[in-house]
């Protein structure tokens, strides 16, 4: 598995400094542009995205922390399993993010032993240099959103009715054929 240094950036950068929002709560939307959704399209190995929309509200909180809550919308396009066809999509997904510095990541470690459970809330992300990168993290909600085997209604997985052909491509059959001209050493 590769580590997070061999991860190719984000298609999408859109980084708001908390520190040039004052105390008050910043309202915000933003929509990728064509050339980001084709960017985004290909990170995410997807057939088209036709349209990504998120709208925010960032909050600042007391120690350089902040919370990001808001809603993604998108509609894509993905490739059927078995058909290869595209396969229209829709995404809406609210989010409710904690954001701390990292120094302060160091006092959230749970216990080695903890358990979480589906509905207990996320851990804080990491601010970088006071930034949060709007676009990571839509590239990051839309991917863990979509259907990881889409499939058009009715599409069904037929393996090939030939089993010799599929045993003429086993690499065990060549080896057993082999075995068995030459004789058992």
């Amino acid at each position: 598995m590769p580590s997070d240094a061999e991860l190719p950036p984000p298609p999408l950068c859109w980084p708001i400094d908390i520190r040039e929002i004052g105390a008050k709560a910043l309202n915000g939307e933003r929509a990728a542009t064509a050339d980001e959704r084709l960017a985004l399209a290909d990170f995410l190995g997807l057939v088209s995205v036709e349209r990504l929309h998120v709208q925010y509200v960032l909050t600042p909180r007391s120690g350089g922390k902040a919370r990001l809550r808001g809603h993604l919308s998108a509609k894509v396009e993905q490739a059927c399993v078995v058909t290869h066809e595209a396969l229209a999509a829709t995404v809406e997904e609210d989010f409710d993010f904690e954001f701390w510095p990292a120094e302060e990541l160091a006092a959230f470690e749970p216990a080695e032993d903890a358990v979480f459970g589906a509905d207990d809330p996320d851990p804080p992300e990491p601010l970088v240099d006071g930034r949060i990168d709007l676009g990571a993290l839509a590239t990051e909600l839309l991917g863990v959103s979509l259907d990881p085997y889409p499939r058009t209604p009715g599409a069904e997985f037929k393996p090939p009715a030939d089993d010799a052909a599929l045993a003429a491509d086993n690499p065990f059959v060549v080896l057993s054929k082999l075995k068995t001209r030459g004789g058992a050493h």
